[in-house]
């Protein structure tokens, strides 16, 4: 169906608008003036269209008051006299004003996703500015028609999707096809694929709509981007912002989703902060960029469920349960401490580690660096690694011991051994002996 006209010209004044806000709080350098670049024959061209530009503008401004309006018999538009219709918009006066061919081709450039990375990023930053405002489907989607689809947010359940928008005429590629679902325990169905929606606004009727939504990868979506996250013992139950669960069927592979989405936040906000501050921030933002787009690309196994209240009555095991100490071993800038509400412990400002009332039992792990064979959870093991040492180092660091010099021995220089011993004098003796036998 395509977009007005008028929206376009909207967009760019907003576009112009955010970048001087941008410039004005030094968040983004000031571009050169357009006419910099330009040749003195351009420069010229130049100030004769806007010239004319401004002549044409006053013209439409000072004749603008004596046009005649009349309304249609057959619609609720007005309608110009016969005689305007070929008059200039005024609106495409002040575009042409305010950018010239070499801009637009700029603007052009920059906007364009070339490539997976670039979408992944563009799709980022408008969930990071739409956020919370998220929608899940109804689990109940997959026998319904296409007017029936639902849709839950955390403010509001039961909302349908636009009649007019794409998704509204395309509801078939928010659902999970049957050959992407895998087999598992649970009736929540197991897969890497399923998707949200962000959407900018409900619009509320009879009914209640989804407005300009996009979909997004659910779980990397919310572990990038929920306030809060609480954890069971073993990663394998996330719950985000206290209204959806996600839960994976492999304990190592959520772990190493977790490390890999707080290394991401981290350098995220170390990112933002060379930016207030004004440092050189090209090396983290190309890490980060690369972080990012391996997370949306992650294709791990999980299932998505919304929350209820009776759910949370019996989610979180409490104050004063499940409390632990020791050193941080996925922020270590951040001490480990307990979070006094929901039981637990913080692990990072938004990340609460085993709150959640579960049923595991510890399994024996054997420490492949010292040998080490233990019942541990998560955050022990993880502790355990950062300070462990493998067990060769350990046995060169008691030999280098053993053979330290002691403070009555002197340097003797053995004939046969042909190396220079520090021994007392009776281990010279007792050496000496040795050979000799």
């Amino acid at each position: 169906r395509g977009l007005e006209e008028q929206r376009f010209y909207e967009m760019t004044k907003l576009r112009a608008q955010f970048k001087e806000l941008l410039q004005d709080c030094g968040l983004l350098k000031a571009s050169e003036r357009p006419s910099a670049s330009l040749s003195s024959a351009e420069r010229s061209l130049r100030h004769g269209e806007v010239k004319l530009l401004k002549s044409m503008k006053r013209s439409l401004q000072e004749e603008a008051p004596r046009r005649r309006r009349t309304l249609k018999p057959d619609t609720w538009t007005l309608a110009e006299d016969e005689e305007d219709k070929s008059t200039v918009d005024i609106r495409d006066i002040d575009f042409r004003l305010s950018n010239d061919s070499s801009q637009l081709q700029n603007l052009l450039a920059g906007s364009s996703a070339c490539s997976y990375k670039d979408l992944a990023m563009l799709k980022l930053i408008l969930t990071s500015g739409l956020y919370p405002q998220l929608a899940v489907p109804d689990e109940f989607n997959h026998c319904k028609t296409v007017s029936e689809q639902l849709f839950h947010s955390e403010s509001k359940p039961f909302v349908s999707l636009h009649p007019m928008s794409f998704f509204g005429n395309n509801s078939s590629v928010l659902q999970l096809d049957d050959a992407d679902i895998v087999p598992g325990p649970g009736k929540h169905p197991l897969s890497h694929k399923h998707q949200l929606l962000c959407y900018m606004s409900l619009l509320e009727t009879t009914k209640a709509y989804l407005v300009n939504t996009l979909r997004m990868p659910a779980a990397q979506t919310l572990l990038i981007f929920c306030h809060e996250l609480h954890t069971n013992i073993d990663l394998t139950r996330i719950v985000c912002d206290s209204w959806l669960e996600l839960k994976f069927p492999v304990a190592e592979t959520a772990q190493t989703l977790v490390r890999k989405v707080v290394q991401a936040r981290s350098q995220w906000e170390k990112l933002l902060q060379l930016r207030f501050e004004d440092g050189d921030c090209d090396a983290v933002e190309r890490s980060l960029t690369q972080q990012l787009v391996e997370l949306m690309n992650n294709q791990i196994v999980y299932s998505l469920k919304r929350l209820l209240a009776a759910d949370l009555k019996l989610l979180y095991v409490g104050p004063g349960y499940n409390m632990a100490e020791g050193v941080n071993p996925l922020c270590p800038d951040q001490e480990v401490t307990v979070n006094e509400k929901l039981g637990g412990v913080h692990l990072a400002p938004y990340l609460t580690y085993n709150c959640l009332i579960d049923d595991f039992l510890l399994e024996t792990w054997t420490c492949e660096s010292c040998g080490l064979v233990a019942a541990l959870n998560f955050l022990e093991k993880h502790q355990h690694l950062q300070g462990c040492q493998p067990s060769s180092v350990n046995k060169e660091s008691k030999e280098e011991e053993s053979c330290a010099p002691k403070p009555n021995s002197m340097a003797y220089d053995c004939p046969d051994c042909c190396k220079t011993l520090y021994l007392t004098s009776i281990e010279i003796l007792k050496h000496k002996r040795s050979h000799s036998c």
